[in-house]
């Protein structure tokens, strides 16, 4: 993008000895559904940039979401009088930027199908069927999905010749179903805490069967029979629940009770 050589250039001609800028893109899409009604169906996107500027010891921040020749200048332009002022506060407390060589890189998450390039009606569709599938078993009274989409797309430029672009993206889905019975309610949920990847793997995860298996799962929970009287049992948690479990050391113990 023109805009990091305009910026390196303008820092470099006001007499600048290090600055640096960031631009970023972050889209973010978020869809949800109870049962068979759509909750919401949020996209937003954030577009900015941030311009640092090294002077005499000390650091000047500016920051811009209009991208133009003049705002970025301006932005550099405020950026550099930052530093100035803050080198005359700290006179006796110089910093000292350590040596650095100049990078060319860039990186892209590995997607084969952008989820954003999937119509918002096909996701939509999809989650209904899967909440149907729910909703069809006996006993099932609420079925949730949440769809949570996120990407990062960034541009960095340094007066070193730094330049990196990088555009890091995930995808989570989440489903639960709640059973009621006798008085009581519990819930199942299949959540594998999002990947970095594209749709092709919400295609691969086959989500009407876990919508089956968690239908089934929490239908068993609420019928289970109680424990009975406290008693010293193993029990086995999986990775996602674990994850939950406080780090003391009582309780991460080789094994663990359960009453």
């Amino acid at each position: 993008m023109k805009y990091l050589d305009l910026a390196m250039n303008a820092a470099g001609s006001l007499g600048a000895e290090y600055a640096d800028i960031r631009i970023q893109k972050t889209t973010d899409q978020v869809i949800s559904l109870r049962n068979l009604s759509l909750k919401s169906a949020k996209t937003n996107v954030i577009h900015g940039y941030g311009i640092r500027v090294f002077k005499d010891g000390a650091w000047g921040f500016a920051h811009n979401n209009v991208f133009s020749d003049e705002a970025v200048l301006a932005t550099v332009e405020r950026a550099y009088e930052i530093a100035c002022l803050s080198a005359t506060v700290n006179k006796d407390k110089k910093l000292r930027l350590a040596p650095e060589r100049s990078y060319i890189a860039s990186y892209k998450t590995p997607v084969q199908i952008d989820p954003f390039d999937i119509p918002l009606s096909e996701k939509v569709d999809m989650m209904m069927e899967v909440n149907r599938t729910m909703l069809a078993y006996d006993g099932i009274r609420q079925a949730v999905f949440f769809l949570i989409q996120h990407k990062d797309e960034k541009l960095f430029a340094s007066t070193l010749g730094t330049r990196l672009d990088i555009t890091h993206q995930f995808i989570d889905p989440m489903i639960t179903a709640t059973a009621v019975a006798e008085g009581d309610s519990q819930s199942r949920t299949f959540d594998e805490g999002g990947r970095a990847i594209g749709w092709e793997w919400i295609e691969s995860l086959n989500l009407i069967d876990k919508a089956k298996q968690i239908a089934e799962e929490a239908l068993i929970k609420v019928k289970a029979d109680t424990l009975g009287p406290e008693e010293r049992r193993s029990l086995i948690l999986d990775p996602n629940h674990l994850g939950l479990t406080s780090t003391n050391q009582s309780v991460m113990l080789p094994s663990l009770i359960a009453y």
